[in-house]
């Protein structure tokens, strides 16, 4: 795949929230995650992001006819076990990867990412080897790093092995934007996650917001680290554009940004995905992002929040 801005359909799906173990109160069938990601499909969405934990999402996606196949991108990914544990090593990627490559039924997977790994980890693993092992073998096409709180070294963001990158980027959170503007000048594909902070920045959001006990962003938006991001949403609101739709707000704040090139969304109906399917314009004057940015800046400095767990 070419680095070609003309070839990046910006918008991806994140296929996490397809995963029965997220929701207690959602069931989602194969017949419905089938039907949605065709649906996808159909309205243009090119990448997939997926993981041999998301459920049945790799293997349905694996059952797509070639039409279908040849239309789009899969990110899969590994570096976390089911029970929390790390694992970078490259005995546990290559089982991975070949577990991967049969759900996906293919011979070469698009786009193996590690989620969040640590620089020490990367180097300790001889990762940068085993990536150009494995594209030259043709196991894998291209590699990607999910960006957590390590931020890396520059040999990383260099590495001619590893093509995306991904990172937490959102109204809330712009603090990763240098390390954005470090993969984009070493001509990588940029993709941003979380873009309505796992639903506080749509037009649900209230003061009054509670997540279900069976949800599971219950334990983590909850206490203290919960109140200060609502605080912060309403300091924001203080924007009349924000104020009155947060959903575009949130959305056009992405997309107007001229560094990033996929934004993933977690969507888990067809309405949903026909709200993230919208024409690109500039709903914000180019002076408005930057008062926006300052203020989210300043915010940032006196109010902290955790917005990612590794």
């Amino acid at each position: 795949m070419k680095n070609d801005k003309k070839e990046i359909s910006q918008i991806g799906l994140g296929l996490s929230q397809l995963n029965n173990n997220l929701y207690n109160e959602k069931k989602f069938t194969v017949k419905n995650i089938n039907s949605l990601i065709k649906y996808a499909i159909k309205k243009g969405i090119k990448y997939f992001d997926t993981a041999h934990n998301y459920g049945e999402t790799e293997k349905i996606l694996g059952k797509l006819n070639k039409d279908l196949k040849k239309k789009i991108h899969i990110f899969t990914k590994a570096g976390f076990k089911s029970n929390g544990i790390r694992d970078f090593s490259q005995p546990y990627l290559k089982k991975k990867i070949n577990h991967s490559l049969k759900n996906l039924k293919t011979e070469s997977l698009d786009t193996f990412f590690l989620n969040k790994p640590s620089y020490k980890e990367i180097i300790e693993n001889d990762l940068l080897n085993f990536f150009y092992k494995l594209r030259k073998k043709g196991i894998v096409k291209n590699f990607g790093i999910i960006v957590g709180n390590d931020k890396l070294n520059n040999l990383v963001y260099k590495n001619e092995d590893i093509k995306f990158f991904s990172f937490m980027y959102n109204l809330l959170n712009i603090d990763d934007e240098k390390y954005i503007k470090l993969a984009k000048k070493n001509e990588k594909i940029v993709i941003t996650r979380s873009p309505f902070n796992s639903g506080l920045l749509t037009n649900n959001f209230s003061q009054n917001l509670r997540f279900s006990e069976k949800d599971f962003r219950f334990e983590y938006f909850s206490g203290k680290n919960f109140n200060l991001k609502k605080n912060k949403i309403l300091e924001l609101q203080k924007n009349f554009k924000i104020k009155k739709n947060l959903f575009l707000s949130s959305y056009y704040f992405l997309r107007q940004n001229k560094f990033i090139d996929i934004i993933l969304f977690g969507s888990y109906s067809k309405a949903q995905i026909k709200n993230i399917c919208l024409p690109n314009k500039n709903f914000f004057k180019s002076e408005e992002l930057k008062i926006i940015k300052k203020k989210i800046k300043k915010l940032n400095n006196f109010v902290k929040t955790n917005d990612q767990k590794n």
